[in-house]
């Protein structure tokens, strides 16, 4: 429940108290869930500088920014166009933004994997798909009668319509062919991160009620824990595995399977559901993500059009195929266009940079951690990647200084392009073509239409002015698996869909993509919960409330800092008592991960308890001498939720209660 606060005095009493150990007070800190890894802090007070804010609450920040480089003036004018490849970008009078690109007709009656067959037949004997490691592979002949072969052994073993199988794995040929089985079957393919622990893959299991799975070896027994989690209503009839481990039966089986009882499914494009990956969308647990058919095939149609991928290229698949940007852009993108994907497992330096020079790699599809590996780190000078030609990159912003410092090291005249979407989205919704604009991710692809909307007033706003982002198109999701209530706080009834993103366009089209109006945390170009950390710490007997945040980090991009508070009789609970009950349960160790800042300890009054997320983000702005006084008595009085959005206020304890 949200409670008014007079915020200035709150924060004097709070770093007034930030003095010494841990005491017995209470601070009510911030919250959504879960993650990779993160660093875990218990604050401590040092000083107070002054300073300006830099990434939290960018409500008050846009209306008192100097804009150097782009005007705040309202428009004179209601209609712009403006040219991207040919083709006018237009401004209507009641500033929604369409595309440059003329509208294209969308066929509303093929299935996905029918859709995919057609284009297969006329690349000959190329290879399709290739390991990088193993040099296991498929042609494009090979790939629909392989299919069909998994779909008639899938089938066999009691898989129907309208079920879901869960893949777990690192990305291997043999996802490409079993996602179109699924595809053949009329069956949801969902996926999840290979790094998840137990727990993290148990909550997907039973939120998606699958009853296939498949995994690799080395998850063997994350699997099995997974399945015999406490309270969880295991659906599961039937383990495969990549290759061989007791109590799973073995992939192969299902591709030697003569193909004879694959049946021919009616499949409704705008209705049945393709595809299930899991996003926390604008805030909360992470929820299925309903993709159908007619979604997919319309990014695809969409994507034609801007010629990611032209034919005999070599393209690197290093983004994780359980993510919608590698499942669809990367992977399907390339299959159209006829060209070789070469899968690669996880990123290891050496390993990456290898098979950019090795296989040849012309078209990276890459996020930002990544470019700024390729800009800063020594050991790319140690290989020959002249082969590549083309860098697409996405999945979380990119500044302008970053793609600079890239392209002055990897300066042999390659295309840099940005883009920017989102799971809900298929995930394409703009794409900017031979970079014309550094930092901007482009212009709305055909037929797609996006607005900004003023947090405060809920109106659309014109050109140069801040707003979140709210898109509208054909790959927009159907809705959230079994959570209506998300589905209507975040796809509007007219077919807008809410991002959380914070950006502007300017006058001609282009599109900047600021800041996250949700509160989820982009680590590694991944997104990252903290409800399900926050669940977690609280879950332990000497912790009263828990709170995580962003905060940046030059190699990930953002990683989690929690906040606790711990209860009167914790006198005791220490950081690392705290750092060693999570520990197992993180997909990754958070000391491997800890950023340039201090860790510090809390000690916070009775009087500091904070209303949301944003708050807490302030103080430990106003910490770290990055907030000025001027800043925070403009949100003094301020409270919770999302003002102006339509949509209902809600408490950091709100989601972790129910």
């Amino acid at each position: 429940m949200h409670r008014k606060t007079t915020l200035l005095p709150q924060i004097h009493t709070f770093y007034k108290a930030l003095n010494g150990a841990i005491t017995n007070q209470t601070l009510t800190p911030i919250s959504r869930k879960a993650a990779a890894c993160y660093n875990l802090s218990l604050c401590q007070h040092k000083s107070v500088p002054r300073a300006y804010s830099s990434f939290t609450s960018k409500r008050q920040e846009y209306a008192s920014r100097d804009h150097n480089t782009r005007s705040t003036k309202q428009p004179s004018v209601c209609l712009f166009s403006s040219k991207q490849g040919g083709q006018s970008s237009h401004i209507s009078p009641d500033f929604i933004l369409s595309s440059p690109f003329p509208d294209i007709d969308i066929p509303s009656d093929i299935a996905f994997h029918e859709y995919m067959f057609q284009f297969f037949d006329a690349y000959g004997d190329s290879t399709a798909v290739k390991d990088f490691l193993s040099g296991e592979s498929y042609t494009y002949p090979q790939l629909e009668p392989t299919a069909r072969k998994i779909a008639s052994g899938l089938y066999r073993a009691g898989l129907r319509k309208g079920d879901v199988l869960l893949c777990v794995s690192i990305n291997l040929p043999d996802v490409v062919v079993l996602m179109l089985a699924c595809s053949c079957l009329g069956v949801l393919y969902s996926s999840a991160n290979p790094g998840f622990t137990p727990a993290e893959l148990a909550r997907q299991l039973e939120d998606c009620e699958a009853s296939v799975l498949v995994t690799i070896p080395q998850l063997a027994d994350t699997v099995n824990k997974a399945l015999n989690s406490k309270n969880f209503n295991n659906k599961i009839k039937n383990k495969y595995v990549f290759g061989q481990s007791s109590g799973f039966e073995p992939f192969s089986v299902l591709k030697e399977d003569d193909g004879l009882a694959c049946p021919n499914v009616s499949i409704n494009p705008k209705e049945d559901v393709l595809l299930l990956p899991y996003s926390s969308g604008t805030t909360g647990f992470p929820k299925g993500v309903m993709l159908t058919h007619y979604n997919v095939v319309a990014n695809l149609y969409q994507a034609e059009q801007l010629e990611t991928v032209n034919r005999d290229e070599n393209v690197i698949l290093l983004l994780p195929m359980y993510h919608i940007f590698g499942q669809v852009v990367v992977q399907y993108c390339t299959l159209i266009a006829g060209s070789q994907l070469v899968t690669v497992p996880t990123f290891e330096p050496d390993l990456f940079l290898k098979c950019l020079q090795d296989a040849e790699i012309s078209t990276a599809h890459l996020v930002p951690p990544l470019i700024n590996f390729m800009a800063k780190d020594p050991r790319v000078a140690n290989y020959n990647l002249t082969a590549l030609k083309r860098i697409i990159c996405s999945a979380a912003p990119l500044s302008k200084e970053l793609t600079e410092d890239f392209l002055k090291r990897i300066n042999h005249g390659v295309a840099f392009t940005q883009g920017y979407g989102q799971t809900e989205c298929s995930p394409a919704a703009c794409y900017d073509l031979g970079m014309k604009r550094i930092g901007s991710v482009g212009k709305p692809i055909s037929n797609t239409h996006l607005k900004f909307l003023d947090i405060d007033s809920g109106k659309a706003v014109g050109p140069n002015q801040s707003g979140e982002v709210y898109i509208k198109g054909p790959q927009v999701m159907k809705g959230y698996w079994k959570n209506e209530e998300a589905t209507k706080s975040t796809l509007m009834d007219d077919g807008w869909i809410a991002t959380g993103d914070i950006g502007y366009y300017t006058e001609d089209g282009y599109v900047y993509i600021e800041d996250r109006l949700k509160e989820l945390i982009k680590y590694k170009g991944s997104q990252v919960a903290p409800a399900e950390i926050e669940a977690l710490l609280l879950t332990h007997p000497e912790i009263q409330e828990a709170a995580v945040i962003g905060v940046p980090d030059e190699r990930a991009g953002e990683v989690p800092r929690a906040f606790v508070v711990k209860k009167q009789e914790a006198a005791q609970l220490t950081e690392q008592q705290v750092v060693d009950f999570v520990a197992e349960d993180l997909r990754i160790s958070w000391k491997e991960h800890k950023t340039h800042e201090e860790v510090l300890q809390a000690d916070v009054t009775e009087t500091a308890r904070l209303a949301d997320k944003e708050e807490i983000a302030l103080r430990w702005s106003f910490y770290k001498g990055e907030l000025g006084t001027s800043f925070a008595a403009s949100l003094e009085g301020r409270t919770g939720g999302r003002r102006g959005s339509g949509r209902p206020k809600r408490s950091w304890t709100d989601d972790i209660k129910q």
